[in-house]
């Protein structure tokens, strides 16, 4: 019985697997074949694959980007007006002072030898 949401395929569509017949070995298990590799004219340049994946999951990394973004404007916006939300921004620096000052740090070799 199928859910109510799935909808039944008919016996046309149904994606059918090609037959393969398991492999007996003498004292063991059977065991399935490997599967045979693709010839060299079905694989793909890695430069195909690059774009095929940017294209799959540009819009999640627009998104996160986006994400990222509004939350720096956000946190712009607060410092520079000295919003009083959940947070007082009075007395939280702006993320160019933070960038300032964590570049300074990076930059000190005292920092860099005690991590």
């Amino acid at each position: 019985m199928s859910r109510p949401l799935e909808m039944p395929l008919h016996a046309a569509a149904k994606p059918q697997a090609p037959a393969v017949k398991a492999v007996e070995v003498a004292g063991s298990a059977p065991r399935m074949p490997a599967r045979p590799k693709p010839p060299m004219a079905e694989r793909l340049p890695a430069r195909e694959l690059f774009w095929m994946r940017a294209k799959k999951h540009g819009l999640a990394a627009l998104m996160t980007c986006a994400s990222i973004g509004a939350l720096l404007g956000f946190w712009y916006l607060a410092t520079l007006y000295k919003l009083d939300f959940f947070i007082r921004f009075t007395n939280i620096p702006a993320p160019g002072e933070v960038f300032a000052n964590m570049v300074e740090l990076m930059r000190d070799p005292r920092f860099q030898t005690n991590i």
